[in-house]
C-alpha cells in the first residue's frame, strides 16, 4: 500500500519562508491532522506523532523497549519517523518514546529512541543493475575533468541545493504514491530507463506483498500486546525545508558560523561563542525556532543539533575550544560510540518543545486508575496520585544520536537502541 501523498508538499520559497530567505540542511516536521484511514495507520512507511508504533522488523520488539528506566512503566510512543537512507538497501525507521509521569522527569531513560532495518531486497537487486551500468559507462567513456558539486539526495527535489554527506531517498516523513519505489528510497533514473520502469511495474506487487506481510505480523501475539499499550492520538508527520532570514551584513553582538545547520554553505560547523551564556544560547535557540513555530521535530543525519541551553549537555557537545580559537562546535567523538559495532555516533534528530504542546501529555494519557469496585476515599487519593503525576513532559528538546555506520550484523532485520541527550527545562 503506498505511503500517505503529501498533497499540500512544497518546497517553494513561496509558500515556505519570505524571498531571500536562506535554505538550511534541516528538515522541519510538523504535524498534518489526524491518521483516520486503517491502511495508514498500519504502513511503517506513514511517518507520525504519538499513536502505536508499526515495526519494519517481521518479529516486533518485546514491549520492554518502551519502558521507562526510572518507573518502569511503558511509555507513549512520540515519533516514528520513516527515514531510509539513499542508495542503502536498508529500510529504516526510527521510534522514539517519552515517559510522562512527572517523577521520571530530568532523569535519564525516560526519553528512549530505536533504529529498526529490513533488507529490501527488490530495491538491492536495482542498487546492484545501478552499479553495474555505472561501472561499464566507466569502461566506455573517457574520463571528465571536473564534475561539479552532486545534486543533494537529501532534499525533496533539484530546487534544494544544501549539501549534505548523508542523503535521504526522496521525502524524509515519508513517499509518495506515485513516483516511488513504495518500500525504498528512490535511485536515480539512469537513461535507458530502466530502473523507472522496474519500479512501475512493480510498485503494486510489492505495495502488496508488504501489505500481507503486516496483516500476518499483526496477529503476533507480541504486536497484540502493543495495541494495549497507551498512545496518544495517532498524527500525521509532514516535512518542510527550513528557511532561515539572511543575517545582516554587519554583524554585532553575538557572531555565530551557522555552518551546514545554518544554511548552504559547504562544509561548516555549527559554531559559538565560546562567552556564550545560558540566556545567549536559549535565545539563539527561540530566534531559530520562531522562523517555524509548528516544527516538533528537526531531522538533520550527519548534522548538527540546536542546543536548548548552555548546560552541561551543551558543554559536551560544544566543548570549550583550545587556547586560541573562540568559537565552540559541534563534537560528536564526545558522544558515545555504537555499541554494537563500534562506529562514532553522528547527530540524526531531535525533538521540539512544540512536540508537548501537540501531544497534549495530560490529556492524552489515559486513565490508571484501578478498576476493580473501590470506596470513594479509594477512588479519590487515586485520582490526587494521578493527577500529582501528570505534571506531563518537561524536556526542552531530546536529541538522538545514531550509528554513523547505520550497522546491520545479520544484514537483515535489526532493531537496536540509540544515544537520547535531553535538555531539561530550567
Amino acid at each position: 500500500m503506498p505511503a500517505r501523498v503529501e498533497d499540500e508538499w512544497s518546497d517553494s520559497d513561496e509558500e515556505y519562508g519570505s524571498p531571500g530567505d536562506v535554505e538550511t540542511n534541516v528538515q522541519l516536521g510538523i504535524p498534518d491532522g489526524s491518521i483516520m484511514a486503517d491502511e495508514d495507520l498500519k504502513d511503517p512507511r506513514v511517518s507520525r506523532i504519538g499513536g502505536h508504533p508499526v515495526f519494519l522488523v517481521s518479529s516486533p520488539p518485546d514491549v520492554s523497549v518502551s519502558q521507562c528506566k526510572n518507573c518502569s512503566n511503558p511509555m507513549q510512543l512520540v515519533s516514528q519517523i520513516w527515514c531510509p537512507i539513499e542508495d542503502s538497501p536498508l529500510d529504516r525507521s526510527m521510534y522514539i518514546w517519552a515517559c510522562a509521569n512527572g517523577k521520571c522527569q530530568k532523569r535519564d531513560g525516560s526519553v528512549r529512541a530505536w533504529r529498526c532495518l529490513r533488507f529490501n531486497k527488490k530495491y538491492a537487486e536495482k542498487l546492484q543493475r545501478k552499479a553495474a551500468r555505472k561501472e561499464q559507462e566507466k569502461k566506455v567513456e573517457k574520463p571528465t575533468q571536473s564534475t561539479g558539486p552532486k545534486s543533494n539526495p537529501f532534499s525533496l527535489g533539484s530546487s534544494v541545493e544544501a549539501t549534505s554527506p548523508f542523503g535521504l531517498g526522496s521525502q524524509i516523513f515519508g513517499t509518495t504514491a506515485e513516483d516511488e519505489d513504495p518500500t525504498s528510497p528512490q535511485p536515480e533514473l539512469e537513461e535507458d530507463g530502466h530502473d523507472s520502469e522496474d519500479s512501475e511495474d512493480s510498485l503494486d506487487e510489492e505495495a502488496e506483498e508488504l501489505a500481507e506481510a503486516l496483516a500476518e505480523t499483526t496477529l503476533n501475539d507480541v504486536y497484540a500486546v502493543w495495541k494495549d499499550m497507551p498512545a496518544y492520538p495517532p498524527l500525521y508527520l509532514s516535512t518542510i525545508s527550513e528557511y532561515l532570514p539572511p543575517e545582516p551584513k554587519a554583524k554585532t553582538n553575538i557572531n555565530v558560523d551557522e555552518g551546514s545547520g545554518g544554511g548552504k554553505t559547504k562544509g561548516g560547523l555549527e559554531a559559538f561563542e565560546n562567552s556564550m551564556n545560558v540566556d545567549e544560547v536559549f535565545s539563539r535557540f527561540t530566534k531559530r525556532v520562531a522562523c517555524e513555530g509548528e516544527q516538533c521535530i528537526r531531522y538533520e543525519l550527519g548534522g548538527n543539533p540546536l542546543p536548548y541551553q548552555a548546560d552541561a549537555i551543551f558543554q559536551r557537545l560544544f566543548p570549550s575550544p583550545q587556547s586560541g580559537v573562540t568559537k565552540r562546535v559541534f563534537s560528536p567523538p564526545s558522544l558515545p560510540k555504537c555499541s554494537k559495532c563500534g562506529s562514532d555516533r553522528i547527530f540524526e534528530c531531535q525533538l521540539m518543545p512544540n512536540l508537548i504542546n501537540v501531544l497534549g501529555s495530560a490529556s492524552a494519557k489515559g486513565s490508571t486508575l484501578p478498576s476493580k469496585a473501590i470506596s470513594d476515599a479509594e477512588r479519590r487519593e487515586a485520582v490526587e496520585k494521578e493527577l500529582k503525576e501528570r505534571s506531563g513532559m518537561e524536556w526542552g528538546t531530546a536529541m538522538v544520536f545514531s550509528c554513523s555506520a547505520d550497522c546491520c550484523p545479520d544484514g537483515k532485520e535489526y532493531f537496536a537502541e540509540e544515544e537520547v541527550l535531553i535538555q531539561w527545562e530550567a
